[in-house]
């Protein structure tokens, strides 16, 4: 079943059609991809100064949260794509990880019996500044390629949720909004559970189209 999310997206650098952009170093703590949020208000903040807020309409496969990669596809990114001097370390902790890590409910990808959480690769180049720039851009590849399109999390404290994107051939459409044509009651998207409910509820309605998202222009 696919599943249509609603995000935003801020920026002051957006040329043609969207791209994966490596991070640089103390910059995209979450990963390579493009960044979103349920809270317009947060998009505009990185739109500032010249920059412009879209709306993102994508239709992703998995989302890295709910999958665990197979520990020979990991290793191998790390021997392809990180640092030799780096590679020990990171291969030795994906190795004790996979020994202790809890699959229940994860969609488990390649063919091995031994597996991490997708999600561990992730953390592990992002803390240690081993996925800046094109090594960045190769994780995200990689992630797509393993069928993984996004990753999202709770803002800390908030109501608001964050997201990356791996993989922009999932965006159905990006169109440029204007603040003033947003009503302020319209600004927030539902969290991306809430937005999958309501859309399974309307897939079983298919002729009373009255699942309302917020900034939906055609209601």
């Amino acid at each position: 079943m696919s599943i249509t999310y609603n995000f935003w997206h801020g920026s002051r650098r957006w040329e043609g059609e969207p791209r994966i952009h490596g991070p640089k170093k103390g910059r995209d703590g979450n990963g390579p991809g493009l960044h979103v949020t349920t809270w317009f208000d947060t998009a505009a903040e990185y739109a500032k100064q010249g920059g412009g807020v879209r709306r993102i309409v994508m239709t992703p496969r998995l989302a890295l949260q709910d999958t665990a990669l197979s520990l020979s596809d990991a290793m191998d990114f790390v021997i392809t794509v990180i640092a030799k001097s780096k590679q020990e370390e990171v291969l030795e902790r994906l190795l004790v990880r996979a020994n202790r890590v809890q699959l229940d409910s994860r969609v488990l990808l390649g063919n091995d019996t031994h597996h991490v959480h997708a999600e561990t690769l992730l953390v592990m180049c992002v803390n240690g500044n081993l996925a800046l720039g094109s090594k960045g851009e190769a994780l995200a590849e990689f992630y797509a390629g393993q069928g993984i399109d996004w990753a999202y999390e709770r803002a800390r404290g908030r109501d608001e949720f964050w997201g990356v994107i791996f993989n922009p051939k999932i965006i159905d459409s990006y169109d440029r909004v204007r603040a003033a044509d947003i009503p302020l009651d319209q600004r927030d998207f539902p969290s991306p559970k809430q937005q999958r409910e309501l859309a399974i509820e309307n897939l079983k309605q298919p002729s009373a189209r009255n699942i309302w998202l917020p900034g939906d222009p055609s209601i």
